[in-house]
């Protein structure tokens, strides 16, 4: 319905902006690579404006999900300062979780380590503005972090590994699945599946199963 609402509207026009901003979180929820980069092509046109949320926070969630991190920390740093200059709180800790999905999708420790750092600050103001589902979702985000300490540093994680595929992996002898995963580690199922992808590579697994068994042979689960 909101795509048939877009088509109806003169392209270019403010109406449509609102429009292709929801059309555009949803595909990210999605993990739909494919039409976020194309409504990313099309809110390139308002960036630094708001309607409703703000443009550029929304590029920097389509950049992070089509794996342009160093695009994606570009919109999202304009979306902070923006949020933070007009005073609008509630992007502007959309913006903090925004940075570290960012973060925790580069994996490495430093990278990890930021997005702990921006989820603490992100969390203290949901917590402020009483938004409790956001709340909720970021409190097991850092919990899982709390629970899960890396074993070991990254350069010596076995199979070279990285940090981000390794809690992937952890999370997978857990049992748990692709949307599970992403739900805990506050990424899209694509991105999820793009690093089992290459632990099975890497540990010359040819599923789940076999992915475990080694997590478990070398003590990183």
């Amino acid at each position: 319905e909101l795509e048939a609402l877009l088509a109806a509207l003169p392209p270019g026009t403010l109406p449509t902006v609102p429009t292709m901003i929801c059309l555009a979180l949803i595909a990210i929820a999605l993990g739909d690579e494919e039409r976020a980069a194309n409504l990313y092509l099309r809110l390139q046109t308002f960036s630094g404006q708001h309607y409703w949320f703000l443009v550029d926070r929304v590029l920097g969630e389509i950049a992070t999900l089509c794996g342009d991190w160093d695009m994606a920390m570009v919109h999202l740093a304009a979306a902070e300062e923006k949020s933070q200059s007009e005073g609008l709180r509630p992007e502007l800790a959309r913006t903090l979780w925004a940075q570290a999905t960012c973060e925790l999708a580069r994996g490495g420790q430093e990278h990890i380590t930021q997005a702990t750092n921006l989820l603490k600050r992100a969390l203290t103001l949901f917590e402020e503005l009483q938004m409790t589902d956001a709340v909720g979702r970021i409190r097991n985000q850092l919990h899982t972090f709390s629970r899960q300490p890396h074993r070991s540093s990254p350069r010596s994680l076995p199979a070279d590994l990285t940090a981000s595929e390794t809690k992937v992996l952890q999370l997978v002898v857990e049992g748990k699945s692709n949307r599970q995963i992403a739900q805990v580690l506050g990424l899209s199922e694509k991105t999820v599946a793009n690093h089992l992808t290459h632990v099975f590579n890497k540990t010359n697994s040819e599923n789940r199963a076999a992915a475990a068994a080694f997590a478990i042979r070398h003590r990183i689960a």
